[in-house]
């Protein structure tokens, strides 16, 4: 510490004397004054300390250097330049600045120093001198020596560059054309005076062919950056070719693919000759400077290109790896006995060596390595097994002039067929139909998946020998001919295949040889019937084999006698004669009947069908009969009304048309009346009266009022009055109001009539068309089943005529219903009701979502506008049961933090066509364990997802399902994957666990304490008992209370709630679920309001299947088709009918909507929005 105070006092004492011995303040910069030439008043700083002021002790002077020569310019106050171009600046005590009035080159380049001279003992002081440099350009560089004629490689070659002037001294750097740096070490610059030289020198390369160098100057009286540069003439370098090879150095080929390589080459002068050669082999080519052949695996190896000229040569060798996949070798054929042990080696020869070697073989048989072993090998072993080898090729590939390499993988394999000695497998019995018609010929193939070792011989037994095996040659080969079949060849048909180790297990079938039906006893072609004839019966006698099945039609439609409608009709079918009665393969006769068991009435006029099968329709075709049955009855309006009265239209000036239509037998009579004035033709010209009978209807006529020319005193209400002439009692009377054409009445009642997995086929009452043709607008929306929010856009479809149609239906007419009333129907008595016609309109919504709930409403329109639309109703799509697409999903997993599904597939071709269909299901009481559980109506759809790994924003829930569908047509999917349990139901149930064992603990501890408490209340009087029971009584008598009361709220909620949509302009419609309407089921409401929403009470309806097609030139009397197939020509087909003929049992579909086989059946009727039951027209 002491030594560091003695340092710090001796540096301080320095400091102190030297400050006192040195005389300056400030002095001129160390760095040098880079001035320009006339640059004004620079002025160079200089002054002194107080001691060293005196005038009488000290001289300050300015002394310049220029030179080498010294001069004072200025000495005390005096300045020695007498043309003034120096002043002096002394304003400030100690300031002895200078200052340059101009800066001249010639004068001030060079050095000036501040001095003091102490007159005492003339010592001298002297300031930092202040180094001012002038700054000039240099000169243009000049090239004055250069080659001028061609150097060979290696000679030295000499530049030299010249610059005159420039100060500071000017700097001088070389380049090449190619603004590569000249190494400093190749040339060296002199100065003599104003002439600067730099000399450039260095063995000529043979990559200075035609390159020159570029001689550059620049000082700092220049731009920094800038230059002034010269260019020396381009080299002529003698040289020998340089050679390249494209496209790489290391050419990966494979086998059998062409080879193709250049050889580029560089030289002065440029090469004459080029060859080839391959180093491996010896082989050359000498045909220029391009190579191409097609590789073999010989052609490894290095390949040289040599080129040639005057100079020299020169040569490049490329690396040629001749790819090649695994070429593999194994037996063709081994053939061991069973419980042999084999060895089978695989030898593999590739390039690249390969990767894996692995066997393949029968029942998934897989084992790696090059050397298959089978301890004991077995029958069921047999077939082919294959050694596969693969290896990576990476081979060159030039586009571009670039050389990139591409990995390819390929295989190599080769197949040992292993034969083991064994008897053969299971036979099977192949042929076309199990059905063939008497008199028919066909083949029969004995066939089997394993023909054994040594191979099978086939043997036959059938009903021609008596079903046992014979060494007739007919039945010892593996095809059996029957040809001419009679009913005798009915049966079993049995084969085994055999050699001789065995035989293999029989394979048999089923024929049926059928004798189509014949109508024996058909129906009659006409019957009349009159209104209140009773116990009316239609018999059909069908003969066949097998004994045919009789199905009755009215109207193409098939009579369906379940539920409501089995004391409406009957129909009994029984086999009454086997012809011999001994004969097990004769034809049998049967005999059916339809009973009407009703009161005759109008309605029960129609075309009635007696339709007969017994197998397949292109074995045996069905046979029909027809009978044309009228019914005698007093006249019945037909026309509509809205809802009391008709309607037409007609605008001032134009003709209006009234029309009335009414069903009679015999012909009816009609009058027509205004304002209680009977309208009659030639009464005036105004009014014209034509009554026709309507084609293709039974017993149906018009009556057109015509008048020419409206005007206002025509509106008003006409009545059209009829009567056939059976009483005038019977007279029917139809009032129609005229009045201007209008915007259409909105369409009332919509019914969803039946779904698929797709579709929606909708129904509804067209309202007043206001005089005008009218068109309809069908708007539907996706929404949440649970809360009846909506989640897709409102879609509206304007509907083409051509794809709409009416339907007519029948319904129960059993009493007079008014609003509010409620009365409990009997069908035990249904014979006694009668019947009448609601005619709907018909449309079928496709391309639906499966398991979702939508809403529909309808409105129409015409050239005056648009009604409003329709109350609406919800219907629900089902799930599809086909699975026609051959894809899985492989697993899913749902991330409930991203709310994001991760699927897994089986591989899919053209994923763009395909969508994955997104289920969930939230139910806390759904059973996953149920084989059905897909067909839940708790599940429902999200969408139709792109085919991808990752589905984001999926919101979280119970369980998931997926299924792969095809984006064409949404029911065509694959198999429905296992459901997925989310993370929050799995640690629910594990919640319910816990909470169950707690329960138990709870129970158990609580079951304890009572047995404490019984033994106690035992003890207590019998009154205190028998009023603790009384208690216990009135307890159970309030929950059961309780529960009826609970079942009947939810009873009203399910029939009468409505739904109030968040959406517009669709109104609301009843919350009822669409149900499955097979016609034993169907119990609907029917709403004829236009616009109520009130569940009312309604007739009773029911809804015939679907028509069956007949042939128009079926029918007889000149009647022709009555009633269009509607359902038909959407393509569904009509329900099957079963083979039973008594009391048949005919659905409209023929599944559930959770058990549906066919997505373009007829699907489910239904109706939804009043207490009617709804069904198909029988009469028209």
């Amino acid at each position: 510490m002491i030594f560091v105070y003695k340092l710090l006092f001796f540096f301080t004492l320095y400091i102190s004397i030297y400050c006192r011995e040195y005389p300056f303040i400030n002095t001129p910069d160390q760095e040098p004054y880079y001035v320009s030439e006339g640059e004004q008043d620079l002025i160079l700083p200089c002054s002194f300390t107080e001691t060293f002021r005196s005038k009488n002790l000290y001289e300050p002077n300015w002394v310049r250097f220029v030179n080498g020569t010294p001069d004072y310019i200025t000495r005390n106050e005096n300045v020695f330049e007498s043309n003034g171009d120096y002043d002096l600046l002394t304003d400030i005590p100690g300031q002895y600045n200078l200052k340059i009035k101009s800066v001249d080159y010639s004068r001030d380049n060079g050095k000036f120093f501040c001095k003091l001279l102490s007159l005492k003992d003339k010592k001298q002081y002297s300031s930092n001198p202040a180094q001012i440099v002038v700054l000039l350009p240099p000169g243009d560089a000049i090239i004055t020596s250069q080659p001028t004629r061609p150097v060979k490689e290696n000679e030295l070659v000499t530049f030299h560059c010249e610059v005159h002037g420039g100060n500071p001294e000017p700097e001088i750097t070389w380049l090449f054309d190619n603004s590569s740096e000249v190494p400093s070490k190749w040339y060296r610059t002199t100065s003599n005076n104003e002439i600067h030289i730099s000399s450039l020198q260095f063995p000529a390369a043979a990559n200075h062919h035609k390159a020159y160098p570029i001689c550059r100057v620049t000082n700092k009286a220049m731009k920094k950056g800038t230059y002034k540069s010269v260019n020396g003439k381009p080299l002529d370098v003698l040289h020998a070719p340089i050679v390249n090879i494209e496209p790489s150095s290391i050419y990966n080929v494979e086998e059998g693919k062409n080879v193709v390589i250049t050889c580029l080459a560089e030289g002065n002068p440029m090469p004459t000759s080029y060859e080839w050669r391959n180093l491996a082999t010896g082989e050359h080519f000498t045909g220029g400077k391009v190579w191409s052949f097609v590789a073999e695996k010989s052609h490894s190896g290095e390949l040289q290109c040599t080129a040639k000229n005057s100079i020299g040569y020169g040569s490049k060798i490329v690396t040629l790896n001749v790819q090649y996949p695994p070429i593999v070798e194994v037996k063709n054929f081994i053939n061991p006995s069973e419980n042999d042990e084999v060895h089978l080696d695989c030898n593999v020869d590739s390039n690249p060596p390969s990767t894996r070697i692995i066997w393949t073989g029968p029942n998934n048989f897989i084992q790696e390595g090059s050397k298959l072993f089978i301890e004991k090998i077995s029958s069921d072993q047999t077939g082919n097994y294959t050694c596969t080898a693969s290896n990576t090729l990476t081979v060159t590939n030039t586009m571009f002039g670039l050389s990139s390499g591409e990995s390819t993988q390929r295989q190599g394999s080769g197949t040992t067929f292993i034969e083991v000695k064994r008897k053969p497998g299971p036979a099977t019995v192949i042929t076309q139909a199990t059905s063939y018609p008497v008199g028919s010929s066909f083949i029969l193939t004995c066939s089997t998946n394993d023909i054994g070792s040594p191979f099978a011989s086939y043997k036959w037994a059938t009903p021609q020998t008596f079903g046992k095996y014979v060494g007739d040659i007919t039945f010892n080969d593996a095809i059996l001919k029957i040809e001419n079949a009679k009913l005798s060849d009915n049966g079993i048909y049995k084969c085994v295949a055999y050699n001789n180790l065995g035989e293999g297990i029989e394979g048999k079938i089923k024929l049926t040889i059928i004798s189509p039906p014949k109508i024996t006893k058909p129906l009659p072609i006409t019957r009349h019937l009159s209104s209140g004839d009773t116990k009316i019966t239609f018999e059909c006698e069908v003969i066949g084999y097998p004994a045919p099945s009789i199905s009755w039609f009215i109207n193409g439609n098939p009579i369906n006698t379940d539920d409501i409608l089995e004391h409406y009709w009957q129909v009994n079918s029984k086999l009454i004669k086997r012809e011999p009665s001994d004969c097990n393969f004769c034809p049998s006769i049967v005999q059916s009947s339809l009973s009407l068991n009703h009161i005759i009435s109008w309605t029960d006029k129609g075309n009635y069908s007696c339709i007969a099968k017994n197998g397949p329709d292109e074995i045996s075709k069905e046979v029909l009969s027809n009978s044309i049955v009228t019914v005698q009855h007093p006249s019945k309006i037909v026309s509509k009304k809205y809802p009391i009265h008709g309607f037409a239209g007609a605008n001032i000036n134009e003709p209006g048309i009234i029309s009335c239509i009414v069903s009679a037998r015999p012909e009816p009579r009609f009058l027509w009346y205004k304002n209680g004035e009977e309208l009659k033709n030639g009464m005036s010209t105004k009014y014209t009266i034509k009554t026709t009978q309507l084609p293709r209807k039974i017993d149906e006529y018009e009556s057109l009022l015509t008048i020419k020319n409206v005007s206002e005193v025509d509106y008003g209400e006409y009545t059209c009055k009829t009567n056939n002439g059976r009483n005038i009692d019977e007279q029917a009377s139809y009032t129609i109001i005229l009045k201007k054409k209008t915007v259409p009445q909105p369409p009332t009642d919509v019914q969803i009539l039946s779904s698929s997995s797709n579709s929606l086929l909708i129904g509804w009452l067209p309202g007043y068309d206001g005089g005008e043709k009218q068109k309809f607008n069908l708007q539907y929306i996706r929404i949440d089943p649970k809360t009846k929010n909506k989640i897709s856009h409102p879609v509206i479809i304007q509907i083409n005529p051509d794809n709409v149609e009416m339907m007519d239906f029948y319904a129960i007419d059993d009493t007079n219903i008014f609003p509010g009333l409620r009365i409990k129907r009997d069908t035990d008595n249904i014979s006694n009701k009668k019947i009448k016609i609601v005619s709907y309109m018909v449309y079928n919504i496709t391309n639906l979502l499966p398991m979702s709930t939508y809403m529909i409403g309808v409105r129409s329109e015409n050239i005056f506008g648009q009604s409003d639309w329709s109350s609406m109703n919800h219907g629900e799509t089902h799930e599809t049961t086909i699975t026609s697409l051959n894809f899985h999903i492989q697993s899913m997993k749902y991330i409930e933090e991203e709310e994001k599904l991760i699927i897994q597939t089986t591989p899919i071709k053209s994923p763009q066509n395909y969508c994955i269909m997104l289920y969930i299901n939230d139910e806390s009481s759904f059973n996953i364990s149920d084989p059905k559980s897909q067909y839940s109506h708790s599940w429902h759809t999200i969408n139709c997802f792109p085919l991808e790994e990752t589905i984001p924003n999926i919101p979280p829930s119970r369980y998931f399902r997926t299924r792969i569908c095809s984006k064409e047509n949404l029911s065509l999917c694959s198999p429905s994957s296992a459901v997925l349990i989310s993370k929050n139901q799995k640690t629910f149930e594990i919640l319910i666990i816990i909470l169950g064992i707690l329960v138990v603990l709870c129970c158990g501890v609580g079951f304890v304490g009572f047995c404490c408490t019984c033994i106690g209340r035992n003890k207590m009087p019998k009154i205190k008992s028998d009023h603790v029971l009384k208690k216990k009584s009135q307890l159970v008598n309030s929950h059961r209370t309780s529960n009826s009361t609970e079942e009947e709220i939810m009873s009203k909620m399910k029939s009468g709630s409505t739904l109030e949509p968040s959406f517009t302009p669709l109104s609301s419609t009843p919350d009822s679920k669409v149900q499955s309407l097979d016609i034993h089921e169907i119990v609907k409401h029917y709403d004829n309001s236009y616009h109520s929403n009130q569940t009312v009470e309604q007739p009773q309806y029911v809804m015939l299947p679907s028509p069956s097609p007949l042939i128009e030139s079926e029918y007889q009397l000149g009647y022709t088709r009555l009633i269009d197939d509607y359902l038909n020509s959407q393509n569904i087909a009509r329900a099957p009918t079963t083979g039973s003929t008594d009391s048949q049992k005919m659905n409209i579909i023929a599944h559930s909507p959770t058990e549906s086989t066919d997505e373009t059946d007829g699907a489910s009727y239904s109706t939804n929005g009043g207490s009617q039951r709804v069904m198909r027209e029988i009469i028209v």
